[in-house]
């Protein structure tokens, strides 16, 4: 007996059904909207014909797995429970579009493409912190969303430390274009195995195509085992060697010749990033601004995290120390503010004196040569009161990163201004500025740091759609959609 599919306005539990998305792996999909907190989500709902013990398994995996998952870049899950004598897990809804249909539609420029891409290896590593293997790593997997944030999607066949073998019988689990060549001989899912699908990923994001094409599955075995392919730099004449090296090596035949880690991989992808680019992750940007509230929390404490930020940086934070940061007592606190405050007050005052000192000298006859000489040696540096920062960890102060954006001065005005781009999906667009038509998408302007750039979006047969691009630096390439007309 088949089961009733659910309609618009039914109930899934506490998620009024607002449209079908369409059917999966495990069962249909649905969007949702939760009653009381209005929050959209993704509604899986397994087909109750086919509760196979294998298939319950892999469902109640994906649940307990993928709720252990918190990552900017993973979509997160809300709940799992059985409504009406069938199995739905209710996670965020991700809106924009796959990733796979993105590569199909238009180009992305190279930087776009490592940005991306950087994303997305951070939530792989993340996830194998966590002793997570996704095992089915592609761009149908990944959503951009209209704001340009990549999600990792689909853990339905992922393997933690405690799953049972989910793979069948002589059978094998994942995309066949995306598995490592010895994968397709038997051997199990790994770190390194994902290294090798996110290589074939950032091919596919930079040339526009896999790297290995074939008519036939056995064809296709075949070219996977011989990992032999055509350069990226030959299909994309823009992509520097640097990043054509990261492909090689996350595409190597030899598993201990590729990456070790995901985290040496995004390590990377950073690199290059920063340094050809002129550019920042949007995970390093994040971790600036969690230092910026730390180290203003105290001058003279030790810097001290949260733990879910602990849990998202990695290891390296957590090891800086031995010992955990000791809570000063509410008097010890008093009395080192009391001190403290009086120390800078004292050094304020002699700081001024100091000035009105140098001040009465400059206006009085010079001195002689001699001893104006032995006036002028450079006074000894004080030692820097300033937190010392742990190198392995991947946080900078939020005064650098401005630094490191890409940034032109202006020699008119001594202000800066960061280069933007605007795309749209599904094809070109006018984009109006100030009532003027400036060009079409993809379309570069320059822009003052801080600044707010209002644009309208004009396309034949399509709404018209105002957009703001806010000039922060945190994002250096703006993709919309565009509604069809009615």
């Amino acid at each position: 007996m088949m089961d009733t599919r659910f309609k618009t306005n039914d109930m899934i539990g506490d998620y009024l059904v607002e449209g079908f998305i369409g059917v999966g792996g495990m069962g249909e999909v649905y969007k949702g909207v939760h009653r009381r907190l209005n929050r959209a989500a993704a509604i899986k709902v397994l087909n109750s014909g086919s509760l196979n013990k294998s298939l319950i398994t892999r469902f109640n995996n994906e649940a307990r797995v993928h709720s252990s998952l918190h990552h900017p870049n993973i979509a997160t899950i809300y709940d799992f429970q059985e409504v009406e004598g069938r199995l739905c897990i209710f996670m965020e809804f991700v809106g924009g579009e796959c990733l796979e249909d993105l590569v199909k539609k238009r180009f992305f420029a190279v930087d776009e493409a490592l940005k991306v891409f950087h994303s997305v290896v951070e939530a792989v590593s993340f996830a194998h912190s966590k002793g997570i293997i996704h095992r089915d790593i592609k761009a149908q997997n990944i959503k951009l969303t209209e704001s340009g944030v990549p999600k990792l999607l689909d853990f339905g066949i992922a393997k933690d430390d405690v799953s049972s073998n989910l793979t069948k019988t002589g059978g094998i689990i994942g995309t066949p274009s995306y598995l490592a060549p010895e994968q397709l001989r038997g051997v199990k899912a790994s770190p390194s195995t994902e290294i090798w699908s996110l290589g074939v990923l950032l091919y596919e994001m930079l040339a526009g195509q896999r790297p290995f094409q074939a008519t036939t599955l056995m064809e296709l075995c075949v070219k996977i085992e011989s990992a032999e392919f055509r350069p990226v730099m030959e299909c994309n004449a823009a992509v520097p060697p640097a990043v054509s090296n990261i492909v090689k090596r996350c595409l190597d035949k030899n598993p201990n010749a590729r990456y070790k880690t995901a985290a040496d991989l995004a390590r990377d992808v950073m690199q290059v990033l920063e340094s050809q680019y002129g550019l920042i992750p949007d995970s390093k940007l994040r971790e600036a601004g969690s230092f910026e509230t730390q180290a203003t929390a105290s001058a003279g404490a030790k810097e001290t995290v949260l733990s879910d930020e602990i849990e998202y940086a990695g290891s390296a934070a957590s090891n800086s120390g031995s010992h955990p940061p000791q809570k000063a007592s509410g008097n010890n606190r008093f009395w080192w503010t009391l001190f403290a405050g009086t120390a800078g007050f004292l050094i304020l005052i002699g700081v001024i004196g100091v000035g009105l000192w140098v001040g009465s000298v400059i206006g009085t006859t010079e001195a002689p040569q001699e001893n104006r000489a032995s006036d002028q040696t450079t006074p000894e540096k004080e030692p820097d009161p300033s937190p010392k920062i742990d190198t392995d960890a991947t946080r900078l102060p939020v005064a650098d990163t401005t630094q490191q954006i890409a940034v032109d001065p202006s020699e008119s005005s001594g202000t800066a201004s960061i280069k933007i781009k605007i795309d749209v999906i599904g094809g070109s667009a006018e984009v109006i500025r100030d009532g003027n038509t400036v060009g079409k998408t993809p379309y570069e302007l320059s822009a003052t740091l801080g600044s707010v750039v209002r644009l309208t979006l004009k396309r034949e047969g399509y709404l018209d759609k105002d957009v703001e691009v806010e000039a922060m630096g945190r994002k250096s390439v703006f993709t919309y959609t565009m509604q069809e007309e009615k």
